[in-house]
């Protein structure tokens, strides 16, 4: 809705800002916003659901000029500092410039629900909330990294805090830098919240029963909180649990009439519409069936592919239908993701129960049953996974990182025969600690961080905001965490049922033919395509691109291997390895990048 630029300190440092207008559509809450009184400068990226608490807190010597969050931060800073950071219930990515102490702050939410990336070399800082809009400043070298790289071709995503690019590094989730101009630049960095031990308020652990609804009571309050907006708001409603929550819940908190919207597919197979409709009914909410046919959807991928920021595996589905929640008039939409991740919803959280097991297992027989697997199960991804997760050390860290494994160790040497691989351990590894949490909720911390973060989170950032569309995620919230992460892991899956609290916390709120259905997540007939609509332009790619690959360092021999594989499998699991290698080739190809540029 407006874009702006202010530069400071004799043009030594430079802010600007392309606002998606949600609280205070008004021109006085443009950014980049400066204080009157202290001439701090902030541009945000985000929203704060507790503003109106702060404002109320804040005691400011200089008039308010907006009804916005934005100012609430600023002002916020103005009174406690960086400790403002502690107060703050919202997602945010946002840079302060302290006049006083000629310092430059920049800070991100403690989940990593808004991106923020930078550049520092030569006493040149540059920072943004798109990489691509830090190469098109021309300033940055086009140079794929070495260490994003590898984690790409080994989980479908790049783990932060590297990206695809050379120098460029992600600012991490809880964490701020302090920029500090002098004759050279000093950068401080700084953990706000430590996400290994985050408990703000410990919790007294009652029954399963009153755990329930106490569970219950704090999801109504998040939604109730993420509810604000002064634009059009609506619910992707899928049918599944975690969406069908969310309307239930706002059923409960707000007396407006409530949106949803569900994409429909002309394939049987991806539809979940009657669950859909069925919760668009109990709760009489404003419901709107998009119905897509397989034209329309080959027809946006180009434009999604255009739409990632960096390359990633996933994320077309979201394009598809933050378009279709767009084009029907919806600037905000709230979202179920981070239900799976919190409340253990993943295939890997029932295979938790079976690694006491695999201690009987002697040694020499792992190796036997790996390489055995490695022969009868070429095209099977699970299977290889499996005997793969049983050659390794059988442990919680090893088997999410077997788990969400796009290529294996053999495969990603064979692309890129002239790197050597460093691994992803120590930042998996880093991401809890295994004695502060029971293995259930240690695999929780695990997909949170790691998949939930690197991929969900950040390819729906990128893609709804690409449809001038923002997502919200009450799941993601910091008091439901917080809670969330106290209830010991096996009320989670008691009983053998995944997310098991969670669906009981809703009682008798949704239908039990949606309590009890199998889990079908929003996907796309991408093995279907590639096989036919997509395979011609997959074909000239991955077989025809042999220029291409090279520049990245990838072998063109390997990448015909793969591909020529999957098509002689029938396994419609497979069809991610392929993909992936085409969205990185394609994306580095229009970007520009290359591995030695």
């Amino acid at each position: 809705n407006g874009k702006k630029i202010l530069l400071h300190n004799n043009w030594e440092i430079g802010l600007g800002h392309t606002r998606l207008s949600i609280i205070d559509l008004s021109t006085n809450a443009s950014q980049p916003m400066t204080d009157t009184r202290t001439l701090n400068t902030i541009c945000y990226n985000g929203e704060v659901y507790n503003y109106s608490r702060l404002r109320s807190e804040i005691q400011e010597e200089s008039e308010w000029k907006s009804n916005s969050d934005t100012e609430v931060i600023l002002k916020g800073y103005n009174q406690w500092g960086i400790e403002c950071l502690q107060k703050i219930r919202g997602m945010f990515a946002f840079s302060i410039w302290d006049n006083q102490r000629k310092t430059l702050i920049l800070a991100r939410d403690q989940f990593g629900i808004k991106p923020l990336y930078f550049y520092y070399k030569e006493n040149q800082f540059i920072y943004s909330s798109e990489i691509r809009s830090l190469l098109s400043s021309e300033l940055i070298p086009r140079r794929l990294s070495e260490q994003g790289l590898e984690s790409y071709l080994e989980f479908g995503s790049v783990i932060s805090p590297n990206t695809i690019i050379e120098d460029i590094y992600s600012v991490m989730p809880g964490e701020y830098l302090e920029i500090k101009l002098g004759d050279s630049l000093d950068i401080r960095k700084e953990n706000f919240k430590d996400k290994k031990t985050s408990k703000e308020k410990e919790i007294i652990l009652k029954t399963y029963s009153e755990t329930s609804k106490d569970l219950f009571n704090i999801l109504r309050d998040s939604v109730s909180s993420h509810l604000m907006s002064d634009v059009p708001l609506g619910v992707f409603l899928s049918g599944g649990i975690d969406s069908s929550s969310i309307v239930a819940l706002m059923h409960e908190t707000s007396k407006k009439p409530i949106n949803t919207f569900s994409v429909v597919f002309e394939q049987k197979k991806y539809t979940e519409n009657i669950f859909a409709k069925q919760i668009a009914r109990k709760y009489r909410t404003n419901h709107s069936e998009i119905l897509l046919s397989e034209n329309e959807i080959l027809k946006m991928t180009p434009e999604a592919l255009d739409s990632m920021d960096q390359p990633t595996m996933d994320g077309v589905n979201t394009y598809v239908i933050s378009k279709a929640v767009k084009k029907a008039g919806i600037t905000v939409a709230l979202s179920g993701l981070g239900a799976d991740e919190l409340f253990a919803g993943y295939s890997s959280f029932s295979r938790i129960s079976k690694l006491k097991y695999l201690k009987y297992i002697p040694k020499i027989s792992k190796k036997l049953l790996y390489k055995l697997a490695h022969l009868l199960f070429e095209n099977s991804s699970n299977k290889r996974k499996a005997f793969e997760f049983l050659e390794s050390n059988p442990n919680i860290y090893s088997l999410y990182k077997i788990s969400r494994q796009l290529l294996n160790s053999n495969d990603r040497q064979g692309l890129l025969p002239s790197i050597k691989q460093s691994g992803t351990s120590y930042i998996i590894e880093g991401y809890a600690n295994e004695n502060d949490f029971d293995p259930v909720n240690l695999m929780s911390e695990l997909e949170m961080h790691g998949y939930m973060t690197n991929t969900l989170l950040r390819d729906t950032d990128f893609m709804s905001m690409s449809n001038s569309l923002e997502v919200r995620v009450h799941f993601v919230d910091k008091e439901v965490y917080n809670f969330a992460s106290q209830i010991p892991g096996k009320w989670k899956i008691k009983d053998r049922r995944l997310k098991s609290i969670l669906i009981d916390s809703m009682s008798n709120l949704i239908p039990d033919e949606i309590k009890n259905r199998k889990k079908m997540g929003f996907t796309l007939p991408f093995d279907q395509w590639l096989r036919t609509s997509l395979r011609k332009n997959v074909d000239e790619v991955l077989i025809g691109g042999k220029e291409k690959q090279e520049k990245l360092g990838l072998s063109p021999e390997k990448i015909s291997e793969i591909w020529r594989s999957y098509l002689s499998s029938s396994n419609d699991s497979f069809w991610s390895r392929p993909w992936a290698l085409f969205v990185l080739i394609h994306w580095c190809d229009k970007n520009g990048v290359e591995y030695n540029c």
